[in-house]
């Protein structure tokens, strides 16, 4: 019997399957083909090049040490651009499917690694630049972003890249180490790669171990113990004093613990980090906040209105409360669709019409509905410089016709009690040293809060379904 050609091919490429042959290695034609839709995306968008690119790095056909080394020797010929940076990001944490997504954040890892040890050996310990930082920038950024978001990145990669990093800062204690306090003005921009060079070393530690990471970065003192205590990595090129630092520690101490997932604090003046006003590196990956460098014995900051009776607060302090409040937003509530709802519900209903409808009412009319982002932050800066003078005025305000900062009271106590059946009320004084005490709470059938035991009072209150303020009983 004659088997036709169609039917002979099947039949080949069935038993070809069957016998699970090794996948082709790479072409110079695929090669070349990559090469001009990486360059083409090194430009900007460009769906075909895209489409190209993914194809190919989708292929099985591509195995890790090929696209690592790929990439690699095209980081070297050709650069890393932020708009290829933003495509490479997007296919290895989105684009491809989850096979290929682990095996280009593998590639990735490598290759960036080593494009920064070469990068930076060239030019250790002499200043950098703030052309060579940006130039730098989007590998290290992307690098960052895998460290971070990389949820395929297999633990062996993890420890081998982060190795390969802590020798990196082995091999130039003398500018890599934390220890080390750079002259910005003299070394421009080795602060500022140092500080996202901890970040991505910090990142890549699954589970994180605060005793190696302490020493192979070279973090001492006060720094140590804030890594040690709360995974927290202050990047300020030593500038922030003990007492800064000290009010930092007791502010992470006091906060209830996961509600904000803070693994960083940076200062970009201290770092050399902004240059004509504008920020030359951002530092991504995991979540951190950015703060003043106000020295805490220096200006106060009024957190309440005047008909309140004056309350100031070291800027220093106040800055750090409003900031890691805003990654309390970003985590606890964001991640929490009950009191994401009533966040913007409360907003909502405070409007835009009268700023004493809101807590913080120094800023003009619009300004939460415009910036919603403010919203919990804002409250903050009052709820942890004193939660009884809060109290206070959302009291008076509330007698006064001015319903809602009452609720807005309530809502910051319902997130910082986290369900249960007390909240901590805050006060500090003017040098940063802060307080607290366990204030009981009482909650109604659906679980608002409708009573505080405030010391000497019993404050109960009328709720609608919503956990509305209706009437004080």
């Amino acid at each position: 019997m004659t088997i036709r050609a169609p039917f002979a091919i099947a039949l080949a490429l069935a038993l070809a399957a069957l016998c699970g042959p090794a996948a082709a290695a790479p072409g110079p034609l695929e090669r070349a083909e990559l090469e001009s839709a990486l360059l083409a995306l090194s430009e900007g968008a460009d769906g075909e090049a895209a489409a190209a690119a993914g194809r190919i790095l989708g292929s099985p056909d591509w195995q890790e040490p090929d696209v690592g080394g790929f990439l690699a020797s095209f980081f070297v010929r050709r650069g890393l651009t932020p708009e290829l940076a933003g495509y490479l990001e997007h296919a290895a944490l989105h684009g491809l499917e989850a096979e290929r997504r682990a095996l280009l954040q593998e590639a990735l890892a490598w290759a960036l690694a080593a494009h920064l040890e070469a990068d930076l050996a060239r030019r250790l310990p002499d200043d950098l630049g703030a052309d060579f930082v940006e130039r730098l920038g989007a590998g290290l950024q992307l690098l960052g972003r895998i460290a971070w978001s990389g949820d395929l990145l297999p633990r062996d990669a993890r420890r081998g890249v982060y190795g390969r990093l802590r020798s990196l800062v082995a091999s130039h204690p003398d500018v890599l180490r934390k220890e080390a306090t750079l002259d910005p003005s003299r070394q421009p921009g080795v602060a500022v790669v140092r500080a996202h060079l901890f970040k991505i070393m910090r990142d890549l530690m699954a589970p994180f171990d605060a005793e190696a990471y302490v020493e192979d970065a070279g973090f001492r003192g006060r720094y140590a113990e804030l890594v040690r205590e709360h995974g927290l990595i202050v990047l300020d090129n030593n500038g922030l004093d003990d007492r800064q630092l000290r009010a930092i520690q007791d502010l992470l101490r006091l906060i209830p613990p996961g509600l904000h997932a803070a693994t960083h604090i940076s200062q970009h003046e201290l770092l050399g980090n902004r240059v004509d006003g504008r920020v030359l590196l951002e530092l991504v990956g995991s979540p951190g906040v950015n703060i003043f460098s106000e020295k805490v014995q220096g200006t106060l900051s009024g957190e309440f209105p005047d008909d309140l009776g004056p309350v100031a607060v070291p800027v220093f302090c106040s800055t750090v409360q409003h900031e890691l409040n805003h990654l309390v937003d970003a985590h606890a509530i964001a991640g929490n669709p009950a009191l994401a709802a009533r966040r913007d519900q409360l907003i909502a209903q405070a409007g835009d019409a009268e700023p004493r409808e809101y807590l913080r009412s120094a800023f003009e009319a619009g300004f939460f509905t415009t910036y919603p982002q403010e919203f919990f932050a804002s409250i903050a800066n009052q709820y942890l410089t004193g939660s009884s003078v809060t109290l206070l005025l959302a009291l008076k305000r509330y007698d006064e016709g001015w319903r809602e900062p009452l609720n807005q009271f309530l809502f910051f106590a319902e997130v910082y009690s986290q369900g249960s059946d007390s909240v901590p009320f805050f006060e500090v004084d003017e040098q940063c040293r802060y307080v607290t005490d366990r204030v009981p709470l009482g909650r109604d059938g659906r679980g608002h809060i409708e009573r505080i035991g405030w010391p000497g009072l019993d404050l109960r209150f009328r709720l609608d379904e919503a956990g509305n303020v209706v009437g004080r009983r």
